[in-house]
C-alpha cells in the first residue's frame, strides 16, 4: 500500500544527559574544532520526498501485520543467557527504559516488533509460548519468531520429508491458542548459512508452511502467521540469483525481508547510508515480476540492520539514524513496512548497539517514538 501525503521528521541532535558506554575505542581524541574524519562523514543525501500518515491510517494493521501507513519498528529480544553473557545491558527491558528516559513523553513506549532467534526443535514451543504470553500484556508488541527447526547437513531435507511435523504442529498450536498474529521466519539468511540445496530449502519452507497453516485452520483459536522469508541481502554487484533460487513462491510468503548493514568499522571499508545499503534489494524486489502479485510488491521488512560509531566521532552514527528516518518516510522506500534493529554484538564482535553514545541514543529514541514508526493495531494483528 502507498503512503499518502507529505511529511518529514526533523530530529534534533542535542546531547542527551544519559551516560552510556561507547561501543569502540576511538583511534584519536578529537578536539572541539576537529571535524569528523573524511571516511566517516555521511555523504550528502538527496532530499527525499517525504510522506504523511493520517491519524486514522496509523491505526490500521491488516491480517498479515502490514500497516496501512507508517513502519513497524522493532528490536531484538535476546534470551536471558545472551543478556547475562554480554558485557553491557542489551535486554528488551533495558532498551525500553533508555527510550522512556530519553523521551519523557514515551512512558508507555513499546517496540512494534521484538525478534527472537531460536535454534532446534526442543525448546521452540516453550520459548514461543513465553514470548506470546508476555506480549499479550503489552500494547502493540508483535512477536517475530526466527526459527531454525534444526541445523546441520540434511536438516532442510529432513523437515521437508515430514521428520519434524509433530513439533511444527505444536508450535502452530501455541500460536493458535495465543489469538495473536506472529511473524515467522524458518531459517533466516538461507543463502548465507545453507543446510542443504536451494531446492531443499524451498521444499522445507513450503512443507512447513502447509503443516502450520493446516494446524491453524483446524485449531480452536484465532492465532495466525505472517510468513517472512529473510535474506542476507548484502548485494554488492552480485547475489540476486541466490534470492531467486531460495524463493518459495508468492503463495508461501507474506513478507520479504533482507538485512542491510553499514559495515564500516566491522570489516567494511566504506561508510554507507541506510538508503545506499537498502536500495539494491528494494529496487529488485519491487520491480522483479517474480515477487509481484497483480503488479503489487510484497511488503518488505528490514529484518536486521546496524551501524557503528565513527572512530573518535559520535555524530556520524546519529546522523545515520536521522537519514534512516527520512529514508523510511520517503516514497522511494514506501515498500518497507517494518524494520528490526540488530541491537547486539554479533559473532564477529561487531558492536551494533544503538545506545552507544548520547547522540545516537537521542536520535534513535526520537525516531522510534515518532508515531510514523509505531502504528497501532486495531485490525487482525
Amino acid at each position: 500500500m502507498r503512503r499518502l501525503g507529505t511529511r518529514y521528521l526533523g530530529m534534533g541532535l542535542a546531547v542527551a544527559a544519559l551516560a552510556l558506554a561507547g561501543c569502540s575505542e576511538p583511534e584519536s581524541t578529537p578536539t572541539d574544532t576537529q571535524p569528523p574524519s573524511p571516511d566517516t562523514t555521511v555523504a550528502e543525501v538527496p532530499e527525499p520526498q517525504p510522506v504523511e500518515c493520517s491519524a486514522q491510517s496509523l491505526q490500521v494493521v491488516d491480517e498479515n501485520l502490514v500497516p496501512e501507513c507508517g513502519v513497524l519498528f522493532g528490536t531484538l529480544d535476546p534470551p536471558d543467557t545472551v543478556v547475562a553473557a554480554t558485557p553491557r545491558p542489551i535486554g528488551l527491558d533495558h532498551q525500553r527504559e533508555v527510550i522512556q528516559s530519553t523521551v519523557p513523553t514515551s512512558a508507555d513506549f513499546e517496540f512494534g516488533i521484538t525478534r527472537r532467534y531460536e535454534r532446534g526443535p526442543n525448546d521452540a514451543e516453550r520459548v514461543l509460548q513465553d514470548l506470546l504470553e508476555e506480549a499479550a500484556g503489552t500494547t502493540g508488541r508483535r512477536i517475530y519468531f526466527s526459527w531454525k527447526v534444526d541445523s546441520g547437513a540434511g536438516a532442510w531435507a529432513a523437515v521437508a520429508a515430514g521428520g519434524y511435523d509433530e513439533v511444527l504442529k505444536s508450535v502452530a498450536a501455541v500460536i493458535d491458542r495465543s489469538n495473536q498474529a506472529v511473524f515467522l521466519t524458518v531459517h533466516h539468511e538461507p543463502e548465507n548459512d545453507a543446510e542443504g540445496s536451494a531446492e531443499e530449502y524451498v521444499a522445507m519452507w513450503r512443507h512447513t508452511h502447509d503443516v502450520v497453516e493446516a494446524e491453524l485452520a483446524d485449531g480452536p483459536g484465532k492465532g495466525s502467521v505472517a510468513w517472512v522469508i529473510d535474506y542476507k541481502g548484502h548485494i554488492d554487484g552480485g547475489g540476486l540469483e541466490e534470492v531467486d533460487a531460495y524463493y518459495p513462491g508468492n503463495k508461501y510468503v507474506d513478507w520479504i525481508g533482507f538485512n542491510p548493514y553499514n559495515w564500516k568499522y566491522c570489516g567494511g571499508e566504506t561508510w554507507q547510508s541506510f538508503a545506499e545499503v537498502a536500495r539494491p534489494m528494494v529496487e529488485y524486489l519491487t520491480t522483479n515480476d517474480r515477487f509481484l502479485t497483480a503488479g503489487e510488491a510484497k511488503p518488505l521488512m528490514v529484518g536486521e540492520t546496524g551501524v557503528h560509531e565513527g572512530r573518535g566521532d559520535t555524530e556520524s552514527k546519529a546522523q545515520w539514524f536521522a537519514d534512516m528516518s527520512a529514508t523510511l518516510q520517503s516514497e522511494e522506500f514506501a515498500a518497507i513496512k517494518a524494520v528490526v534493529y540488530f541491537n547486539q554484538v554479533d559473532p564477529n564482535f561487531c558492536d551494533w548497539y544503538w545506545d552507544s553514545s548520547p547522540e545516537s541514543t537521542e536520535t534513535f529514541a526520537a525516531m522510534v517514538t515518532d508515531p510514523f514508526f509505531h502504528p497501532a493495531s486495531v485490525g487482525s494483528g
